[in-house]
């Protein structure tokens, strides 16, 4: 599996991931996302703004706050 994320991260063809809920578990799916070859976060949706702030920081990559 490793290897096929690595061939959709050589072609740019990432699998576009959003993210619903930055609780806990949230945060450390972000974590582990930003550190994964072949998936990109493309968001992170939670009713508390500095909870998304965190797991869209754990991510690893710039972010912008949106809405």
């Amino acid at each position: 599996m490793y290897s096929a994320l690595e061939d959709l991260d050589r072609r740019d063809q990432p699998i576009r991931v959003s993210l619903v809920g930055a609780g806990s578990m949230g945060v450390g799916i972000a974590w582990q996302l930003g550190r994964t070859p072949g998936r990109r976060r493309v968001s992170v949706t939670d009713v508390d703004l500095a909870a998304a702030c965190r797991a869209a920081e754990a991510y690893g990559r710039p972010y912008a706050v949106v809405g």
